[in-house]
């Protein structure tokens, strides 16, 4: 199983999430992308998930590097 640890509003900002990530040694997927339809539109947006045996420790990692996981 996975967690969504990040979640990006574009896939650069993702694909370099998950760059850092596989630089350090996690172990994240590929970026997966998810439509949420609003008022406004559809918005697109990116989940960068890890093994869950990784989540705590990713998501301590992305904010020691100024990344607000969720």
């Amino acid at each position: 199983m996975f967690s969504t640890i990040l979640t990006a509003h574009d896939p650069a900002e993702g694909g370099m999430v998950v760059g850092l990530l596989k630089a350090n040694g996690f172990h994240p997927v590929d970026l997966r992308t998810a439509a949420h339809a609003t008022f406004a539109g559809a918005e697109t947006f990116y989940r960068v998930e890890v093994p869950e045996a990784e989540t705590k420790a990713a998501v301590e990692f992305l904010r020691a590097h100024g990344y607000a996981a969720g």
